[in-house]
Order: structure tokens, then sequence, then C-alpha cells
């Protein structure tokens, strides 16, 4: 079963947290940044919900700390209207943000849609050469290193390391990781890759031999270290 944390002023909770305790949910609630981080240590949260204001804390300083130290989930509902607000906190790290108000089946519908595409992994655990994949506490090491992926970089490899030695193609990929209901164009899923390219590259572990770009259709996690088929480079290469 699921296990939800909302963060807040108990007034604005309580609300949600009496609905969502009907639903197949476990839900915990917390009204200070130490009550959240504690949960989240303690417990297998799969997602959060943060409210804008708190008594003793407001929402981005307790996104930055949660983002420090986990890579659940996150959803914000903001008071503000403001549609730079709104960019903001999707671009601090959260997966999805609501303006009050926000009705009970609007919330269970969001929750849902971003538990179903992080639930999409045939395995919570994968350990790869050295490379350990956590989905249950959204880490990821490579030897004694931590390995920082936004949250969708941290999915769309958790996706490949999940279906090894199967070319993936971009509409697959798109469609597991945000759904079908949200344009993302090949250029933007190409962004991710070198993204996550990149941060494995850092730590020192040969990527390039591993996730390959199959030119024109898609990309593949090799377990036999195959060379690249990448046509153009790696800056190049649009599927």
């Amino acid at each position: 079963m699921n296990k939800l944390l909302l963060i807040g002023k108990e007034r604005k909770i309580t609300k949600f947290f009496s609905f969502l305790n009907t639903q197949p949910f476990i839900c915990f609630m917390a009204q200070t940044q130490h009550e959240a981080l504690s949960f989240i240590k303690k417990e297998s949260i799969n997602l959060i919900i943060i409210f804008e204001t708190s008594p003793t804390f407001s929402f981005k300083p307790t996104l930055d700390k949660i983002r420090d130290l986990s890579k659940i989930p996150i959803i914000v509902i903001l008071e503000s209207k403001e549609k730079t607000d709104l960019i903001t906190i999707l671009n601090n790290g959260a997966d999805g943000c609501l303006i009050e108000p926000v009705n009970n089946d609007e919330l269970l519908a969001r929750i849902r849609s971003l538990l179903r595409r992080t639930n999409v992994f045939n395995h919570s655990v994968v350990r790869f050469k050295d490379l350990v994949w956590n989905k249950k506490s959204f880490e990821l090491k490579y030897l004694e290193h931590h390995v920082s992926l936004a949250p969708k970089e941290f999915i769309v490899l958790g996706y490949f390391l999940n279906y090894p030695n199967k070319t993936i193609t971009h509409q697959e990929l798109v469609t597991a990781v945000w759904g079908t209901k949200v344009a993302i164009s090949q250029r933007t899923v190409h962004s991710y890759i070198r993204n996550i390219r990149d941060s494995l590259r850092e730590v020192g572990f040969p990527i390039e031999s591993y996730l390959i770009t199959v030119f024109g259709i898609g990309y593949r996690w090799d377990t036999h270290g195959k060379k690249s088929e990448e046509l153009f480079g790696e800056e190049n290469a649009i599927l």
C-alpha cells in the first residue's frame, strides 16, 4: 500500500488527510520540517504533498531539504495563482503543482497519475556493475558516490535499467515517464538522456558503453557494453 506524507498547517491538510485515508493509502501528517524529514527517513514514503503555508516553514526550503535527501515524487499546492510561481516550483524539484481551491477528485487524480509513473518498474532495486538504482529511497549510487539526478532523470534511467537489452522508442519512454496527456519533444527527451550521461560520467561510470542511442528509433541499455550506435554523435543525434 502506498504511503503519503502531507506537510503543512493542520487546518489546511486535515480535510485532505481525512479523505485520502478513505482511499487505499497510508497517510502521515507533518507540520514542521523536522517532522517531515523524520517521516521520510523512517517510512518508505511513496509521495509527498506540500501545502504553501505552515506555522514554522515555507514550502521552498522544505522542498530543497527533501530533494537533498530523496527523489520521492512531490506535489505542491499553492495559494498563489501566478504562473511564474508554478513554473518556479516545478523547476525547483516538484513533480506536480496545483492551485487552490483543489477538490478531492482533482488531487486524487494527480496522486494516482504520479504513482503510476513511478510504479512502472519490474524491480524496486537494480544493481548493475556497482551501479545501484533504488526506487524506494530514490537514490542512485556508483561505488561510494551518490549520483545526483533530477526526479524525471532518475525515473528515465530506472526505466532503462528495468528493461535491459530492449530498444525503447521515444513514444514508449514518454508514455512510461510522462503519461499520455503530455507532449514531450524528442529534443527534450534527448536533453534528459544527455544529463543522465553527464552525471554518471562525472562519477566514473562508463555510461557510453551501456546507454546506447539507436538512431531513428530510441535508446537501449545494453548489458554487454557494446559501442554506441549513434551515427552523428551525442550532441546531434535526434530520434
